[in-house]
Parts: C-alpha cells; structure tokens; sequence
C-alpha cells in the first residue's frame, strides 16, 4: 500500500459527482477505515510516544494511582528538561488546575550551528523559529489519553474542564477507529443558571453526558487564513476575561504542525450564570471543534451535521469539490453557516460557488456571514448574534437539542468506537445498573429503612448510647449503674434485631461484585456513583423547588413538617455511594460487637481496604451521627498494613475551616484527591484517602500520605437543629488528634473570621498537648489575590500571634493546663512568618465561566512542596500506631464534655464572669424566694380559715414579689454591662439572651414556688384531716364522758381517781386503735446522687464510673480516701519557678518534717511522699472536717430534710474547693470526685437522721399521746364539775403559747446573741486585729508553750476556739445575778409577751364575747410571729371566763418561762441553738488559714478571695524555725527587714546546695524573698529595712527561746536579752498599734480607733493598710 501512495495522492476521484485532490494523509486516513490501521499516522504516533517517553505506557497503562504517587522531587522543577518530562510536567500542571499547563515551556532543540554571527545581525532577517522539537499541545493531550487507563482519562478530562479548556470528545487513534469518549464525560457536573430561570430562584445541576443542550458544531475546509479555535475563544469569551477554550496558533506550541491530534473533536460549554450583565449569550449551549480539514474527515462531518444544531463552516476558497462536499449533506441546508475569509485572488471563486449553493437553495443569503474589512473582534460578535438568535429561538431548538448520551447511536453510525462499549465496561455498568435498579424509583427514606437499615435509626440510637455510656446526659433519677447496665442491655438488642435482619438484598449483590479484583471493581463502583449521584441530583433539585415555592407544593401536613426542617430534608435525600460503603462498615461492625462474624461478612475490611489502596476515599466519621465505627476502621486499616507490609508508616494530614471556604477543592488540587467538591456543603463528617508516596519521601520511610477532610465547622443547619458547637469542639479534637499537619482554611485576609475558629482549634491543641501530640499548623487565607497583602498584614501577623497567645492561655486555664502551655507555640509548631499563607481565589470572576486562577495552583503548590519538606524532617507513625493512636483519640472526645460554645476565646472568658455574676444573681434571687416560701409556710399552718383562699393569696402576692426581686436583679445586670468596662462590653450581645434567661428562671421560680405553696397547703390540709380527727375524738370522749358521767351519777358512790383514770384509758385505747400513720418516704440518697451529677455535669467522667460499679454513696463514703499522686495536678508554674520551686519544696519537706513529726514511722513516711501529696491529704483532710461541721450544723435544726440542703452542700464543698486550689496544689476531677462522695456520703446518712427524727417527732399517733394529759384534764374539770375557764386557759398556755415561745426563742437567740456582742463595748470582734490581740492576751495568761505552739500550728483551730470560749464566757457573764443569755432571752420573749398582751387588749375591745372569735382573731394576729398548734379551739367552747383567765395567765407567762430557762445548761444550750454565735462571729473575722512561709505568722486578710496573702505585723523568723547556718542558732529577724542578711541563716534541713543558691541569692535582697515566696507563690511580703518585730512576740521568743530551740532541734537565739520587755510596754505598744484599750478582762476600742472607723465607713476596720 505504502508503495503505491504517491500514485493515489494523485488520482482523480470523484465523491458524489464532483471531481478533488485527496491529500496523502486522507488516502492513508480512507485506507484505515477499510483496513483497520492508518500505518502512516502509526508510525508518527510512535515516534511521538517515543519522544515523550510514553511508549511503555501505551496503550492504557497509565494508571491514576501512578501519577498521583507523592514525589517533592517533582515539585522542585519548574520547566521540563528534556521531552520525556513534558507529559509528567503537563499533568501536574492540570492536576493542579494550573491553566498554563498547555503552554508549558518546552525544553529548547539540541543545536551545534553556530549561530553567534546571527545573533548579532540585529537588523537582519528574522531566523526561523525551529518547531520541530516541540510537540502541539493538542498532540500531548491525545497522547496522554491514549496511554491512560479510564481512571486517569476521567481524571484529565475532568481538569481540563475545570481550567475551561476543550475536551476530547472524539478522540483519534493511529491503531484504529476513533473512539466517543462518553464515560469521562459523566464525571463533569455543571452549575448554571439560564436566564429564562431569571424570575425564579434556582439553578439548573446536572451532568453533562445527559444535559440536552443545543450543540454548535465549527469545522474548516482547506486551509483556511482565519484562525478558527481562536475565534472561538473570542465568540465564547467576554473581553474581559479572554479565555483560550481551544489551543490556536498564538498560543506556546500552538503553532506546531499537529502529527496525531487532527480528527480530534473537542467539546466545550457555555453556561451563563443569570446575569444579564456579565453572561453574553442567555442560554446553555455545547461548542464541537473539528480539527484538521473536514475534507479529510468526511466521517466526522456528518456526524457533526447530524448532532449539531447549527454548523458553521470557515473556508478561504469554495471550489467545485468543496461545493460538493458540502451538497453532499442535504440535511445541512438548514443549519449551515458559511464563514468565507478568501484572498484577493480568491475572491470571484469562492463568489460563483456560493451564488451556485444561493441558487440551488441550499443556503440563504443570511446563512453567509463575510468578514470583509472586520476585525476579530468586530466579527466575532457578528458571528455571536447569530448564534444568540438561535438560542432564543428555544421551541425550534427543542428537537435538535440531544445529550452525549443520546449522540451515542449517530456515533456508531459514523462507525466511531464507543468507550463504554468495551465489553468488560459495558457488563461491568449493566451490573451496577441491574444492583440498584430495585430502588431507583423508591424514595430515599424507603431505600434506607429497607436496604440500608444497618445506618438508619438503629445507628443512630446505637451511637447516642455510646457517647451516653461515657457522658451520661439523662439520667433522671436512676442508679448510674442501673442506668449503664440498661444502656448496654439496649445496646445488644439493636445489634442482635440487626444480626437477625441480616444484609439486604441490594448490598449483598454490591457486596458480591466488589469482590471482583482489578479494574472490574473499580468500574462497577464508578458506574455505581454516576447513577446514584445522577439520581440525587434530580431529588435535591425537586426538593430545592418544593423549598422555593411552598404555597404550591405544600399538600398535606407532612409535606408542611419538611418544609420546615428543609436542611434535614436535603439531605435525606442524598444517596450515594459513600451511604452503600457506610453501610457495608456498619454490618461488619455490628457482626463484630456481637462477636460471630459470618464467613461472607468477613472479607469486608479486605475489600475496603483494595478500595483504600486503589484510592478510593472512605468514611472515618460517620457525618449523619457523627461516630467512628471503631473496629470497622481498625480492622480496615490493619489489613491496609497486611497488604502492603508490615510496619508501613504515614504521614497525616487534615484541614479544618468554617463551611464552604473550599478545603475539599484544596485537598483535591494539591494532591489530586477525591473528595466531594462544590458550593454549599459537600463533605459529611470526615473523609480519609490514602496516597503513595515516592522519591524522598519514602526514602525517609513514609509509605503514605494520608489526608484527612472535614466537614465545615460552624454550620447553620447544625445551629438549626440544637446541636450548636458540641458537634464542631468534637470534630476538631478528633481531627487535630490523629493529623500530624492540620491546615486551618480561611476565606479572609486577617482574623476576623479566624476568631471564629480559633477557640475551637486552639482547644482542640491544647487537649492533643496533654497526651504528647504536637502537630503542625498552616493558617490559610483564601482569595486574597493582592500581592502585597503578605507585607501589609505584617502587623496584623504580630496581633493574630498576641491573640492566639492571649486566647491560648485562657483555654489553658479552661483545661488546667495553665502552669504548662502560656503560649501558642507551646501546644504547636507555628511561626507567624512562616505559618501564614495567602491564597487568591480559585475564579477569576463569576463561575461557571470563570476561568482558574494561575496564581490560585502556584500558591497551592508551594504551599505543598513546604508541607513535604516539613515531613522531611519528622519520624512518619505506623499504621499500627495510628490505628491505635485513633481508639484512644476518639475514647477521648466521646468522654470529654465540651465546655465551651463560644467561638472566642476573650468572648468565652468574658461570657464566663458573666455567668458568675449571673449564677450569683440568680442564688440570691432563690435564696429570698425561699425565705418568702419559709413565711408562707409558717401563715399556712397557721391558717385557721380557708386554705384555698390563702393560696390564691400567696399566688398573688409571690406573684408581685418575684416581680419586684426580678426588676432589682435585672437592673444589677444592666449596671454589670456599665460598671464593667473592661471585658463586659465583649459579651454586650449576650445581655439580651442573660435577661431572657433570667426572666426564664424567675418563671420557673414562680411555678416552683407555686408548687410548693399548693404542696404545704395539701400538707396543711392533712393536718387539718388530723385535726379534725382530734376533734373528732374530742367530741366522742365528751360524748363518752357525759356518757360516764350520767353512768357515774346514777351511781352513788364517788368515783375515785384511778377509776377516772382506768375509765379514760379505757375509752382512750379504744380510739387510739383506730389510728393510723405512715410516715412519708424521701430517698435522699437519690437526691443527693441526682445534686451531685448536676454538680458535676462538667466533669463527671470519674464519678459515673465509680457510680456505675453499683456502690451507693454511703458505702463509697466508708472507703477510706487514700490520697495518691493521682489525685494531684501538674503545678501552673513555668519551668524556671518549677526549678525554683522544686529546691524550696525540699526546703518545705524537711521543714514540715520538724513541724508535724509526731514519730519516726510518719515522718519517714512523709519524706518519702512529695510535697504536693502531703499538702493534698492535708488539703483533703481539712475539707472533709470543715464540710462534716457544715453538715452538723445543717442536722441541728428542727426543720424537716429538703432536697435543697444537698445542692447548698456541694456548693459549700465547691467554694472551699475552689479556695485550696492554689500554685501548690491544683485540684483535679479524681480529687473533687473522691472528697465530694466523701461528705456527700456521710451527709446523706446524717440526712437521713435528721428526717427520720423529725418524723418522729410528728408522728401522729405520738401526737396524739403527747395530749392525753390534756384531754384527760379537761375530762377530770368535766366531771368534777370544776370552772373550766382557768383550766383551759392555763393548759393552752402550757401546751401552745409556751412551746411556741420557746421553738420562737431557740430560732432567734443565736442571731440576738451575735449582734449584742457587736454591738457591745468589747472589741476582740470588731475586726480580725483586735480578734488577735485578744488571743495573744489569752496566750499570755495561760504562761503556756503548749498553747503557743497549738496556737502557731493550728491557728484556725486555735481562734475557733478561743472565739467559742469567750461566747460562753460572754453569754455565762453574771450582772445582777443574772447571765447574759439569760437576759438577751429575757428581753425577747418580754417582747413577745408583751406582744400578745397588746394583742389581747386590742381583740378584747374589737370582739369581747365568743371564745372562738377571740382565738381565730388571736392566732391570725400572732401567726406572723410565732407558729402556734391547733386543733383544740372547740374544747374552749364551756370555758366562759377564758379570757379573762388567759389574760392573768399572759402576764405571768414570762415569769414562768425565764424561770424554766434559769434552770438552763448554757454550754448545751449555745451548742444547740439553731444558729451558732460562735460560728457565726468567726466567720466574719476569719482569716484564709495561710501562714507565712518563715516566721509562720497568720494571714490577716479577711476576704474570702485575695491573689496574695500578707500580714500586717511579721514574727521573728526562729518562732517559725528558721536557724542561721553557720550557729545553728535560732533566727530572729523579721521577714520585712532581714532580705539582705537571707543568705546568712538556713531552714531545718537544708541541704549545701540550697545554702550555696541562697548564699548568691542573697545578693539581690529583696528578690530573694519573692523568690522564697514562689513556693506557694501566693505570700506577698513588701520588703521595707524599717520594718520592726512586735514587743509583744520578742517577748514570747525570748520567753521561750530554749523550748523553740528544743522544738527545733537548734540550738537558742542569742543576743536578745533586750528582748525581756516589761509587760507594761507590750500593753501599751499593742494599745498604740490596734488602736484598743487593755484592762483585766477585755479590749476596748479607742477614741482614735472609732474615729478612723468613721471615716473609713462603709470599708471594713479590718483593711491592712500596710499590705
């Protein structure tokens, strides 16, 4: 054949009657359709492949995998070489959508001319530019496709599109037939908006394989002088931006004589957008480019002219053969145009030939489109008008609009090759095609329930009794281990209803062709997506319609409910394969939980991990429920590790931003993953794909980069549903736990919307730095396209920096973490030059015809080639390490309760004083509603009238109440935001929402106390049913009585007394059977198991499991706490004071060991235990006594247990916990759990026993006991015919004014007992000063060295004490024979007597006369007051003189009762009053308990919250056991005045390296002191040279100076002989100091005192002034 070419080039043939010349190519080009193969383009096709270095690729053996292996080497070229680089350099240019990749510089031809003589003939003929070394770019790109599997053609297609260039849709082949390559074209997925959309809002999604659009075909005959693709690009393209959709001859390269790329017909869009402004044409519309001659492809023609709508044809000469040509087209008369470009010397031809085609009627003359004397750009809009015009003729375009789908049959008739005609890809897609044909015309909702039941609601619940196992959410009132027991118990249920259900039918089939190997499965699954994703599409868009217009759409109730859920709506109905993948890890998970796994289920983390391996993404965290099927994914992975080898290791690398800020497409154009990508939100959860990797990097033993996508963080349909940002804390913990490189995705240039974030991620690296993960930062800042936006937000780096830091360490307090991480770049590696990127925008104007942003693909690309040079220099993790790395990660988030919602962290720590001042508002606001409750509880059972009547009158009156405390705590909040102007203005939004909330309380409040109200009135009620039992029984012993009296009358003897009395019993015990009492049930134990979860709701993960092990609270209590390093918390200290800390901790261990040693067995035992441990029990042990007196106190009042008492407890323990949490010692969630359950333990038996007494002492049937005598009284004064007036009036004295005057006086007492000590002349209370010179008086007196040292030790213990002692002494004081309680308790109940005096006298004048009115009005009047009994009025009723005889009664009442309360043990007494004095004056003068670290002296502060703790007044240091080195002598300088002499004396034990630091720190004087302070950084001790010791304490050293000595264990002070000061002096400089005035039994204040307590009102006289 090949002989006889140059005899056919020219032969004269003719084609449908017309005579042409067929060039060489096109006889060959005939010749191959006859024969199969066109040897002369082969042979060019080979010597292509072979220049590009393609050969052994060819054909269809480049696989996708290969080209996205992960090689930096790659990266660090930016021009190829030689030619066999251009092909790789051309797909990482497009994989990177990098729109200069078809004009790549390409390397220059080897020359050995010399040339050096042209180049400098600089005004000579231009030399010719030698393009035979350089390759069309349409040729690489038929080259590439040729030699790529259908994975990679897919892929490349698919970027090319994106970079709106032109794709093959008819690809050539020198071997064959040329092929329509349908299957790539069903991965494009398009987004536009019409304009005949323009009145409605929405947009058109679709694929376009099957998208029918009007196709405008352009092809050329003969050469032609206009460049057709470029006109192209001008009709197509706005001026601004110009794209280049078709390579044109000004292009690099583009003007290289193409060797196999002619026949090629490329195919392009035009989408408009929906703006009239920017689209130029207005609706869709597909472009086909024919390449090469159309004379030469006469094939290709026809099928242009079947499938086009319009064709327009470019020629310069119309001759008779191509005349011919085109009039061998009789189908193309009507969607012809002609573009006629010819010569000078062309002209009168081309003319004649088209009057020929005007006169045959084949054309019109508007069908002839002349350029003439146009320019390009002139013409193209001509050209485009005409193509506008055609567009909107939209009903004549309806019939030749057809899919690529549908152009299929014209294919095969052109007798093209159909790619999915392949006979394994046709049966691998009819097989997918028959697996979910079953359920593609079912509704979403109807294929999960049925099919993918694995995933629907069982999952879901399954995964909330996971996180409620480990954050128990709602308990109620169950046991924790009931509770735990009944969530496992549900637990096996789901998975066993699930095992039995067995696999679906659909996924069985799926599941039987995914175990297929090679490139079948990957088809099959490719095949799958298409039509699940087509499928979704058409849902999502009906859904979008029915969401648009819902007047129409809305036709029943439940159409209504979706409408307003429409989030949730969208995205039950997506299905997709990642759903089907899903469901295949579920059933595997579910098989493994119940521990039998079928032989057909087990191969499935197999399966997936081919799929992991061929690079397919699969789901790490469900993005429905928001769960990691955890042994799915380790089973997963561990196989990945078989597969590949043991010990395989990678890197990880994740990115986390806010929704829609494009991480999806900068994963996938950086490292040319598959993730979901578009507008809106695409990723679900979080996604994992595995790549190889390559060169370096596997050379440094990183076999894969794995990369890690996120779902968006702050999304609005997850706000919508409740979920807040629970949902976001969780997914960035996890994420940022398992990356070794997380990229923090932006969408501005500074940090505004980083803040957004931060608090999430800066959280989330605070928790990985806790457990040893260090990750790296990147902060990417998308579309910022100013080239100066790096340098202009330099300072901005500086202020993000300082706000990371500040947010940083306010998480870190957040997390107790405080002492270790100060800093940003203390929990990661980041730098503010390095760790900030600027990205452009991916479009380069408005999608969908914006072009690619070049500078977006550079960016992205360096961004890559720095994240692998920073892998360069880290140790990768193993698969087996990150697997495991993985379980405990998410064990961790399911554990942890977020605490934070706020996306600040300035806002959060703002927002949190808020609440603390709220929380504090709100205690107050129930704490006066509960003292208004304890009033209206005393007028209910006062009420003698009617209940009913009472409780609409507390309604009304909590009602106005609740109101008035409502508006004065609201007003506190509103000066909150005034007052507060550092940090209230940052949280100024929330002022509406706390109101709000406060509001909400206040209404809860309300309904609560409503509750209780109506509760005491039912109480009430029933002690009215008892009541009147009592009166019932009163009136049958009457009734029995007169019956006995008639009996006894008719007798005539006299009856005795025991006979009135056995007749009584008689008649008593009769009625008494009748009687019937159940006392009522509280479980407090419940109630303080429910408190202290809801006290603990933050950090409860220790006690639900000590909880769930099913001991009580009482039998954990009884454990023994056993304090061990578990319990104790890192120091917040930095590292140079926990060096520091660290010598004066041994300084502090071997001083504690002289102080407390009690034996040798202890002492060892606490120089073997760490400081912090021996001040944790110390710690613990004083919390747990301090709490049990609370708890005491709480018993010793007669009221009734209520639940309230519990939560009043914790909050006790917590303040007390929150006072020892110090630098020291810093509390944790072990500790707080273990001295809670201690108190709380012992707190619910004491409970227990308060309830349980009083109970009994309402029991109704000993009630009822209580008042025999005094109804068998009023029986005796029956009988004996006696006056009952002056009986009954002394019994309801003695049996209801008495009791209740005393309950009165034993509720009061304590109160009046504190304020007449305040109030009176002594002036050891009026402030902690005075408190101590009364001590140090008492010291004095008792000449004890015993008492000092209790004193010094145990200085709480000590005051309490001594403040108890002088109580009693007070309340013992005689005056006139009479003690001081005696008389305060005089004075109260002669004002309460007096009272009802008055009471008397008024009712006597208002209402003499009736008994009953008397003591209804009586009672009413008291009610207020006092709580009187009742029940007993209607005996009265025969008592006519009563009262008058109540009155002489009244009057002595007083007498009687001061004379029962003379009798009284006054020590008992004051113990067992309601309210303690002593406690209560103690309270107020108390110190914190902290000694100075020296001298050992108190802390004199008096408020409850002080950064530093100070003294006024310094002892000498040896009372505290200092010594001086070198004597051994005891020290005796105060701690104010010695700091320049500190290096001269030494603690007890200290060893010569602390002598030798001390001896140089020595030398700074007072810094030597602060940093002796920094052991418990808390002492703030002023250092001042003038500063002197007081008298007093020179005395006590001096006085007992060998006893410190011995105590210590050194050797005496010297030189203090002037320290025997008179006791006169002492008197007066302690007067002179504390402004007091000493004599024999008391301090007085002075007149100077009194004076500055004037003028310094409303302070505190207790303000230190020296500190």
């Amino acid at each position: 054949i090949n002989s006889c070419c140059s005899k056919w080039i020219q032969s004269l043939v003719t084609f449908s009657g017309a005579s042409r010349w067929k060039s060489e190519e096109s006889v060959h080009r005939e010749m191959a359709y006859s024969s199969g193969i066109n040897t002369f383009a082969l042979s060019k096709f080979k010597q292509l492949l072979e220049t590009l270095g393609l050969q052994e690729h060819y054909p269809n053996k480049l696989s996708l995998n290969k080209v996205l292996e992960i090689n930096i080497e790659e990266l660090q070229y930016e021009a190829p070489t030689c030619p066999k680089d251009i092909p790789w350099h051309f797909l990482r240019l497009l994989l990177g959508l990098n729109p200069s990749a078809r004009e790549m510089q390409q390397p220059p031809a080897d020359s050995t001319q010399d040339t050096a003589a042209a180049d400098d003939d600089f005004f000579g003929p231009e030399a010719e530019t030698d393009t035979t070394a350089s390759i069309n770019p349409l040729d690489i790109i038929t080259a590439l496709l040729l030699c790529a599997d259908t994975f990679l053609q897919q892929e490349v297609i698919l970027k090319l599109s994106l970079c709106q260039f032109a794709v093959p849709i008819i690809l050539p082949c020198p071997e064959g037939k040329p092929t329509f390559l349908l299957g790539p074209m069903r991965s494009i997925v398009r987004r536009y908006r019409p304009h005949s959309l323009s009145k409605k809002i929405g947009f058109i999604e679709e694929s376009m394989a099957t998208s029918e659009l009007p196709t405008f075909a352009f092809t050329r005959l003969g050469r032609c002088s206009l460049s057709k693709s470029k006109m192209l690009n001008y009709i197509f393209s706005n001026s601004q931006p110009h794209l280049n959709y078709f390579v044109h001859s000004d292009m690099i390269s583009g003007d290289v004589a193409r060797k196999v790329s002619d026949g090629m017909i490329e195919l392009c869009w035009y989408l408009p957008s929906g703006s009239q402004d920017i689209d130029i044409i207005p609706e869709p519309l597909a472009i086909m480019n024919l390449r090469g001659d159309a004379l030469d492809f006469p094939e290709h023609f026809s099928f242009l002219s079947k499938v086009a709508t319009t064709v327009f044809v470019f020629f310069d000469c119309l001759n008779e053969q191509t005349e011919g040509f085109l009039l061998s087209s009789p189908n193309l008369s009507q969607k012809l145009f002609l573009i006629p470009t010819p010569g000078r010397d062309q002209m009168a031809q081309t003319n004649h030939h088209l009057k020929n085609l005007l006169q045959a009627k084949f054309i019109v003359k508007d069908q002839v489109l002349a350029k003439r004397q146009k320019n390009e750009a002139v013409f193209s809009q001509d050209v485009r008008s005409k193509i506008v015009e055609k567009v909107r003729m939209r009903s004549g375009l309806k019939g030749t609009a057809q899919s690529l789908q549908k152009m299929v049959s014209v294919a095969k008739e052109s007798k093209f090759l159909i790619d999915e005609e392949e006979t394994e890809i046709r049966r691998t897609r009819e097989r997918s095609a028959k697996c979910i044909r079953s359920i593609l015309n079912e509704e979403v909702k109807a294929v999960r329930e049925t099919q993918l039941y694995f995933q629907g609601d069982v999952w879901e619940k399954n995964s909330d009794i996971e996180k409620k196992l480990c954050r128990p959410k709602s308990l109620g009132d169950s046991n924790v281990a009931d509770y735990v027991g009944q969530l496992k118990k549900e637990r096996q249920e789901l998975c066993r209803g699930l095992v039995q259900r067995g696999m679906s039918e659909v996924m069985r089939e799926i599941m039987q062709e995914l175990q297929t190997v090679g490139v079948n499965r990957k088809l099959f699954l490719n095949y799958l997506r298409y039509e699940l994703d087509s499928r979704s599409r058409t849902m999502l868009h009906d859904q979008r319609a029915l969401n648009r217009e819902p007047e129409k759409q809305v036709q029943c109730q439940e159409i209504d409910d979706q409408l307003t859920e429409p989030n949730k709506n969208v995205g039950n109905s997506s299905l997709g394969l990642e759903h089907f993948l899903r469901e295949m890890g579920l059933i595997y998970e579910v098989f493994q939980a119940v521990g039998t796994i079928p032989p057909d289920i087990k191969p499935f983390p197999s399966i997936a991990a081919d799929l992991l391996l061929e690079g397919f993404p699969l789901e790490l965290m469900d993005g429905d429920v928001s769960n990691i099927p955890v042994q799915w994914v380790s089973s997963v992975l561990e196989e990945v590790d078989r597969k590949v080898g043991p010990r395989s290791s990678l890197f990880v690398i994740s990115v986390l931003g806010v929704q829609s800020t494009g991480k999806s497409t900068l994963l996938n154009t950086m490292f040319g993953s598959q993730f979901a990508e578009g507008s809106g939100r695409c990723t679900r959860g979080v996604n994992m794909q595995l790549l190889k990797t390559s060169g370096k990097i596997r050379e440094q033993g990183c076999d894969f980069i794995l990369i890690l996508d996120t779902e968006g963080l702050e999304a609005q349909e997850m706000s919508n549903i409740g979920v807040e940002y629970e949902h976001d804390n969780e997914l960035a913990t996890l994420v940022c736990g398992l990356s070794d490189l997380t990229l923090i995705n932006m969408s501005t240039e500074t940090a505004s919307e980083m803040k957004e974030v931060l608090e999430i991620v800066v959280h989330a690296f605070i928790r990985m730095k806790t457990v040893g993960k260090r990750p790296n930062c990147q902060f990417l800042h998308q579309k910022i396209g100013d080239v100066s936006a790096c340098q202009k937000n330099v300072e901005s780096h500086k202020s993000i920096e300082r706000e990371l830091d500040q947010m940083t360490n306010i998480a870190a307090i957040a997390e107790k973490q405080d002492g270790k991480v100060s800093k940003f770049s203390d929990v990661l590696d980041y730098d503010s030059k390095k760790n900030n990127w600027y990205i452009p925008g991916l479009w380069c104007g408005t999608p969908p015809m914006a072009p690619v942003n070049v500078g977006y693909s550079q960016k992205v690309g360096e961004l890559k080639e720095n994240i692998l040079q920073h892998f360069l220099n880290r140790r990768p993790s193993t698969i087996t390490e990150f697997i495991s790395w993985m379980k405990s990660t998410w064990d961790a988030v399911k554990h942890e309760n977020f605490i934070f919602s706020f996306r600040n962290s300035l806002v959060a720590n703002a927002y949190n004083q808020l609440s603390v001042k709220y929380s504090d508002l709100e205690w107050k606001m129930k704490s006066e509603v509960y003292s208004w409750l304890q009033k209206a509880h005393t007028r209910i059972r006062n009420c003698n009238g009617d209940l009913q009547e009472l409780e609409d009158t507390l309604k009304n009156e909590v009602l106005k109440f609740i109101a008035e405390k409502k508006n004065q705590k609201l007003n506190e909040i509103e000066e909150y935001f005034k007052t507060d102007t550092a940090q209230a203005h940052l949280v100024e939004r929330f002022k509406a929402e706390m109101s709000a909330s406060f509001e909400t309380e206040c209404l809860e409040l309300e309904t609560s106390t409503k509750r209780k109200c109506r509760e005491a009135v039912i109480r009430q009620k029933n002690m009215n049913k008892l009541n009147n039992i009592l009166s019932t029984y009163t009136d049958k012993i009457q009734e029995r009585v007169g019956q006995l009296l008639h009996k006894l009358k008719m007798q005539s003897a006299e009856q005795s007394e025991s006979e009135l009395s056995e007749a009584f019993e008689k008649m008593w015990i009769e009625t008494m059977q009748s009687v019937e009492y159940q006392p009522q049930v509280i479980e407090i134990e419940r109630d303080m198991e429910m408190s202290l979860r809801e006290n603990m709701r933050i950090h409860g993960r220790v006690l639900t499991e000590k909880l769930a092990s099913g001991t009580s609270l009482w039998d954990l209590s009884k454990l023994p706490l056993k304090i061990s390093q578990h319990h104790i918390e890192a120091s917040k200290r930095s590292l140079m004071k926990r060096i520091l800390g660290k010598a004066n901790a041994v300084c502090s261990k071997i001083s504690n060991y002289c102080y407390y040693k009690v034996n040798s067995e202890k002492n060892m035992e606490e120089w073997v235990e760490s400081d912090c441990l021996v001040e944790a029990k110390r710690i613990a042990a004083g919390l747990i006594s301090q709490c049990k007196l609370y708890v005491e106190e709480t018993v010793k009042n007669g009221e009734d247990y209520h639940p309230l008492l519990c939560q009043e407890l914790l909050r006790e323990i917590d303040a007390k916990l929150q006072k020892a949490d110090g630098d020291s010692f810093q509390v944790n969630e072990l500790f707080t759990t273990d001295v809670k359950i201690q108190i709380c333990g012992y707190a619910v038996q004491r409970f227990q026993e308060k309830h349980d007494r009083f109970c009994d002492e309402h029991n109704t049937v000993k009630r009822l006991t209580s008042q025999k005598n005094y109804y068998f009284t009023i029986f005796k004064c029956i009988y004996s015919e006696k006056d009952q007036s002056e009986t009954c009036a002394k019994l309801f004295c003695d049996s209801s004014l008495k009791p209740a005057l005393l309950e009165h006086l034993n509720q009061v007492l304590g109160d009046a007992i504190v304020c007449h000590i305040k109030d009176g002349p002594n002036a050891e209370f009026k402030s902690r000063k005075n408190l101590q010179v009364g001590i140090m008086l008492d010291l004095r007196k008792q000449n004890s060295f015993e008492a000092y040292c209790q004193y010094i030790e145990n200085t709480q213990n000590s005051e309490q004490e001594w403040v108890r002692k002088q109580v009693l002494n007070y309340c013992k004081r005689l005056k006139n024979q009479e003690s001081t309680i005696y008389r305060i308790a005089a004075k109260i109940l002669k004002e309460k007597v007096q009272l009802m005096q008055t009471m008397i006298e008024d009712i006597k004048k208002s209402s003499p006369g009736e008994i009953e009115l008397f003591l209804k009005d009586f009672k009413h009047r008291l009610g207020e007051h006092i709580v009187l009994p009742q029940g007993r009025d209607h005996v009265f009723k025969n008592a006519p003189s009563f009262v008058m005889k109540l009155t002489d009664y009244v009057q002595g009442l007083d007498g009687s009762l001061l004379q029962s309360i003379k009798g009284w043990d006054i020590e008992e007494k004051v113990s067992n009053l309601s309210t303690d004095p002593s406690s209560e004056l103690y309270k107020m003068l108390c110190g914190c308990g902290e000694h100075c670290p020296f001298c050992r002296v108190p802390c004199d502060i008096t408020s409850k919250s002080h950064e530093k703790h100070s003294a006024t007044y310094h002892w000498p240091q040896g009372i505290g056991g200092c010594n001086w080195r070198w004597s051994k002598e005891l020290a005796t300088g105060s701690c104010q005045a010695t700091a320049s002499d500190s290096y001269c004396y030494r603690t007890e034990g200290e060893s010569y390296r602390q002598s030798i630091t001390r001896t140089i720190m020595g030398m700074f004087g007072k810094a030597y002191i602060e940093t002796q302070c920094k052991r418990s950084d808390s002492w703030n001790i002023p250092f001042d040279l003038t500063a002197e010791i007081p008298p007093y304490w020179k005395w006590v050293l001096f006085t007992y100076n060998k006893q410190f000595a011995e105590k210590y264990k050194v050797l005496p002070a010297t030189d203090i002989s002037d320290w025997n000061i008179p006791w006169e002096k002492i008197t007066a400089e302690l007067e002179a100091e504390y402004a007091v005035k000493i004599d024999e039994t008391s301090i007085r204040p002075t007149q100077r005192h009194q004076e500055q307590q004037r003028l310094t009102c409303p302070l505190p006289v207790r303000t230190l002034s020296k500190c």
